[in-house]
């Protein structure tokens, strides 16, 4: 009995053993295959899952192709103990072509990834970046794509706003890099590129990484620019201190290395401004100035340029703006405007004639003025102010003048003003005017106006003369400069313009002898009448003859007459106007009322003779009755006296008056049947005889029309 449990003790152990044996081998190989299976997954960057039950292996997921997939599958079944491989639920990704991945800088500076990834491996590569919007996708054009994609995600880092785009086997980096040295960079990384891809560079570079630099010529007051300063430092700099200067400055858009760039720049501009002439130029921290200055400038400016930093190299070249040769001023003088140029002593600035003020383009001197320069310079410019025109050079040791004077006159004054200067002087001008008095002629033609020639005196001019006449005045005459007594012939002609009209030609002369006047009256004038009103109006001190025309124009002549602007026809030995009016009897009656009442027909008092200016008055009645007549009409001369005397006597003047007007009419080619005289006395006023003025009115002629034949009102 003992025995035979023991032998069954036996047996259990023995199959017990056995089946331990057993379980522990098949958990080993499940373990083996699942280790296997997870690297083989973990190798081919797949997104899958392995689930191991025994020896048997469970494979969920996506892949990329079906060539992959076959690929793992027949991978799965290769490795040892693996007994069934389930594929059931190991999906296809999408196929995506072009296969492209961007990433580009959100607002806030996060990058974002949009497009596809192979692999969520993949995807884990992108820690820092949004790729939420990133899905998986078959097509990948190769295995080291994403290689690719790790080498541009590094690149980004050194890219100011960088992104990038990885297509196919293309990838593109944008953004901004400081210069083409940082550009250069990121392609000599790109170049490390797989075999097969290519770099396309997008980048903006923001500078052109040369130096920082700055040139300035300054020459004649104006600056010249040239250069590329940082993006903190304004072209103010350079355009506040020389006005209107010509820039041509490129600007960075990095700020200053080093950073006291701008203020070390803006005081070496500040130094180039105090001198007269001079070139700046600053190439990063490499300093060079040169130019000429006063004594005081070269002070200021190499106290500039001692201040620097020791960082910076200075290179100078200054000296003293003087070329050795003497102190001078020229002043050039149109008699109004004066330019000035030379070399003056320190503090001088030079002056024009008679207070003008100076265009100067001469240059200031750091010599020092001892008193005489200035001196010379003042008797100088007085002396040139008495030209028309001249050139006037001044130094310490002596004075130069030459020019165009009036008269020999002018330059006894200028004699007298260059000797308040210590130094000699040299004079060498041209008169304008011998000094002699004035001479000159006026003549006038009725059919051509008046014209003057000769010298006049410095007071009257041809205006002055037309304005005395009462006409143009034409000519050209000059001026005598020395001469400025106008004389009586002024007052002269301003008594001849009332009479002008009655005048075919006058002669005024002027000259050291006296004043003279010639006149030749117009055909019909009375010419012992108006030779009376001038010996009794003109200046004593006027001479005058008064004279008829030599020889009578011919019938039918024409011209216009200067003093009345009058169109005039000579007819019948008088010259009648060429009047324009309707030949009715209300157009008649209209012009001639409006001739008279213009001009009315005065007799010498208390008689029958026409007074010398009615002679135009009886020529324009004539130019009126010619072709009325010729129209049928007739007229009746009226005259009226005022009631002043004897009422008979007034009536037998009337009468008298018009039997004169009448004749006078007839005698400028009226026929003598168209026109009758009647006589009225005072008996038809038309103002009162208490006044003067009254009495004047109705001392009148007055012309009455009527159609051929008409009884008239007796």
């Amino acid at each position: 009995m003992r025995r035979l449990i023991g032998v069954l003790v036996l047996i259990a152990g023995t199959g017990g053993l056995a089946y331990w044996a057993s379980a522990t081998h098949a958990v080993r190989i499940e373990q083996q295959i699942t280790q296997a299976a997870t690297a083989l997954v973990q190798d081919a960057s797949r997104d899958v899952v392995i689930d191991v039950s025994g020896r048997d292996v469970r494979v969920a997921g996506t892949v990329a192709s079906q060539t992959d997939r076959d690929r793992l599958v027949g991978q799965l079944f290769a490795l040892d103990g693996v007994r069934v491989v389930e594929a059931d639920t190991l999906a296809l990704l999408p196929i995506a072509s072009p296969f492209e991945v961007r990433i580009t800088p959100g607002a806030d500076g996060t990058l974002i990834a949009t497009g596809v990834l192979p692999s969520e491996d993949s995807r884990a590569m992108l820690p820092n970046i949004d790729t939420s919007a990133v899905t998986l996708a078959g097509g990948v054009p190769d295995d080291r794509w994403t290689s690719a994609l790790w080498m541009g995600v590094q690149a980004l880092d050194g890219i100011d706003g960088g992104g990038l785009i990885l297509s196919d086997r293309a990838l593109t980096l944008s953004g901004s890099v400081r210069t083409p040295q940082e550009q250069t960079g990121v392609a000599n990384v790109m170049a490390d590129l797989p075999d097969g891809y290519r770099y396309i560079d997008a980048l903006d570079v923001l500078d052109d990484g040369t130096p920082l630099r700055l040139d300035i010529a300054l020459s004649d007051g104006r600056a010249r620019a040239t250069g590329k300063v940082p993006a903190d430092m304004a072209f103010a700099a350079v355009t506040d201190v020389f006005g209107g200067a010509m820039v041509e400055i490129a600007q960075s858009a990095l700020p200053a290395d080093p950073p006291d760039w701008p203020q070390i720049t803006g005081r070496l501009i500040t130094a180039l401004a105090t001198l007269n002439s001079g070139r700046l130029n600053v190439e990063s921290t490499t300093v060079s100035l040169a130019g000429r200055g006063t004594p005081d400038a070269l002070a200021r400016a190499n106290a500039m340029l001692d201040n620097l930093p020791a960082s910076y190299d200075v290179t100078r070249d200054l000296a003293l703006d003087d070329d050795g040769a003497p102190v001078s001023l020229t002043i050039a003088w149109d008699g109004a405007t004066a330019t000035a140029s030379g070399k003056y002593p320190a503090g001088f600035a030079p002056t024009g004639p008679l207070g003008t003020q100076v265009e100067d383009t001469g240059a200031a001197s750091f010599l020092e003025d001892d008193g005489a320069f200035a001196a010379n310079a003042a008797a100088g410019v007085a002396a040139l102010g008495q030209l028309r025109s001249g050139t006037l050079t001044v130094t310490t040791q002596n004075i130069t003048l030459s020019g165009t004077a009036t008269s020999p006159q002018v330059g006894t004054v200028i004699d007298t003003l260059l000797t308040e200067a210590p130094v000699p002087s040299t004079v060498d001008l041209i008169y304008l005017d011998d000094g002699s008095p004035a001479a000159w002629t006026l003549t006038y033609d009725a059919s051509s106006g008046a014209t003057v020639e000769g010298r006049l005196p410095t007071t009257l001019s041809r205006a002055d003369l037309a304005a005395a006449l009462g006409s143009d005045v034409t000519g050209d005459p000059v001026t005598a400069a020395e001469d400025d007594t106008a004389g009586p012939m002024p007052d002269a002609l301003r008594q001849v313009a009332a009479i002008l009209p009655e005048l075919d030609q006058l002669t005024a002369s002027v000259d050291g002898t006296g004043a003279a006047l010639d006149l030749v009256t117009t055909p019909g004038s009375d010419i012992d009448l108006l030779a009376a009103e001038l010996a009794q109006n003109l200046p004593a001190s006027v001479a005058f003859s008064i004279r008829t025309l030599d020889e009578a124009p011919q019938q039918g002549s024409t011209r216009t007459n200067a003093a009345t602007g009058l169109d005039e026809v000579f007819l019948d030995g008088f010259w009648i106007p060429d009047l324009d009016f309707a030949t009715t009897l209300d157009g008649c009656a209209a012009e001639a009322d409006s001739r008279l009442g213009a001009r009315q027909i005065g007799f010498v008092s208390g008689s029958a003779r026409l007074d010398a200016a009615s002679l135009r008055t009886i020529n324009a009645l004539a130019a009126i009755a010619r072709p009325c007549v010729e129209a049928d009409l007739e007229l009746e001369v009226a005259g009226h006296t005022d009631a002043s005397g004897d009422p008979d006597q007034n009536q037998i003047l009337s009468q008298e008056r018009a039997e004169v007007v009448r004749r006078a009419l007839i005698e400028r080619g009226v026929p003598a049947r168209a026109i009758t005289a009647i006589g009225f006395g005072a008996d038809r006023s038309i103002a009162t005889n208490d006044t003067p003025e009254g009495r004047a009115a109705n001392r009148r002629t007055e012309i009455d029309w009527f159609e051929r034949g008409a009884l008239r009102d007796p």
